[in-house]
């Protein structure tokens, strides 16, 4: 009698273990699309004193195949690591996300399709980290700025003809517009005087109510080989090489900041500048940089750095989406789009994406980890076991008919 009784025990708690097998199992097929979902694995507990148990393994940190977007906000966390984010409802709450199509609200805030917000730290405008600590405690949702951006010179490049005729003492001004951090056009003039035989010095100068040039402090001297060849910058060339000058610009008078500019003058050998016997003139004058226009998106790096990006190609770095570890990923708590940490995952750990130890971000989408016909196998194996625990518990049902008919 009692073994009867057993046995039935053991068939009810194999009945709900399979169901839950079952329902795991339809859960993953369900999914088999849906971006960056992580299949429950299968596990059964037969030391359980209440019977066979059934509980799933989910692997939040487990890889996929990427499936390129191009999209600006369709983002996936390398390696093991993942993206991390809030749901407003629940600021409090980190929330572990292995990929994500995240783009702007109404307020500017990245938020992905279930209302999630993606999480960085502020930066500076050169897109170094601002806040404090760079713990979890520190990550703010990433924001769109409203208004303008600008992009400030750090590149000029001039290419001239200087005469080989002229008398020591003449000079020759080739003026280039560069932008300083507030986006305003400022005036860089590049001042060549005739010093010797094939030798110039370039000194530069900008609007004395504007700003200063800190660096070089003065005329810098040129050298030319019998050609008309640019050999030396303050005697140091070598050919092939870049001819650069390294400069220093202050614009705090008006407001700015101040700003290095590299000048390039083409290569030591090349005629980018040269010194022939014809008149001065300028083949290009030019400057990278952009003046303000309107905010109209962003673009995040590999290495997290979130940068809004305005109308005319100018963009200025904003945030910094960091990478995020945990030690036992298998030990998450999930809702199925995205996981918590438990006593047994362990804490959250930040790092830079690509850094030792932690996954890059990738542009685009985690796929379901889903594979189909181990599914469809669980499926067949789900149905069998649940016949079979069914089977054991009429069988039973009938053993005991037997013994009460046999009181009778």
């Amino acid at each position: 009698m009692a073994g009867i009784v057993s046995g039935l025990n053991s068939a009810l708690g194999a009945i709900t273990a399979n169901s839950r097998f079952f329902r795991a199992t339809a859960n993953n097929i369900a999914n088999l699309e849906t971006t960056a979902f992580r299949a429950e694995k299968p596990r059964f507990d037969s030391q359980n004193p209440a019977g066979t148990q059934f509980t799933s393994l989910v692997d939040g940190a487990a890889a996929s195949f990427l499936q390129s977007t191009g999209a600006a906000g369709d983002l996936s966390a390398g390696g093991t690591s993942f993206l991390v984010s809030r749901d407003p409802s629940t600021p409090d709450v980190l929330e572990l996300v292995k990929s994500g199509s995240f783009t702007p609200d109404a307020n500017g805030f990245l938020t992905d399709v279930a209302g999630r917000q993606l999480l960085g730290f502020p930066t500076d405008t050169s897109g170094t980290v601002t806040a404090p600590g760079q713990n979890p405690s520190d990550l703010q949702p990433v924001r769109l700025p409203t208004g303008t951006a600008s992009q400030p010179t750090t590149q000029a490049n001039l290419a001239a003809t200087l005469p080989a005729g002229a008398a020591v003492g003449d000079q020759f001004q080739a003026s280039l517009t560069v932008i300083d951090s507030l986006g305003t056009e400022q005036v860089l003039n590049a001042n060549f005087t005739k010093t010797g035989v094939n030798a110039f010095s370039v000194g530069f100068a900008v609007d004395p109510t504007q700003g200063s040039i800190t660096s070089p402090a003065g005329p810098v001297g040129l050298t030319f080989d019998g050609s008309g060849a640019l050999t030396s910058i303050a005697g140091i060339g070598s050919p092939g090489a870049p001819a650069n000058i390294a400069l220093s610009l202050d614009f705090t008078a008006s407001g700015g900041t101040a700003q290095s500019v590299t000048f390039g003058l083409g290569s030591f050998g090349g005629n980018a500048l040269n010194q022939i016997a014809a008149p001065f003139s300028i083949t290009s004058a030019n400057a990278d940089g952009t003046a303000p226009s309107a905010i109209t998106g962003f673009d995040i790096q590999s290495d997290g750095l979130v940068r809004a990006t305005s109308a005319n190609g100018a963009s200025v770095a904003i945030f910094q989406v960091p990478s995020a570890n945990v030690p036992a990923p298998t030990r998450l708590a999930s809702d199925g789009g995205s996981f918590t940490t438990t006593a047994e995952s362990g804490g959250i750990v930040l790092g830079g994406p690509g850094q030792a130890g932690f996954g890059g971000i990738d542009n685009g989408l985690s796929r379901s980890n889903v594979d189909l016909a181990t599914e469809i196998s669980n499926l067949t194996l789900a149905s069998s076991a649940y016949k079979a625990a069914i089977k054991v518990a009429q069988t039973g049902d009938e053993l005991l008919d037997s013994i009460i008919d046999i009181k009778r």
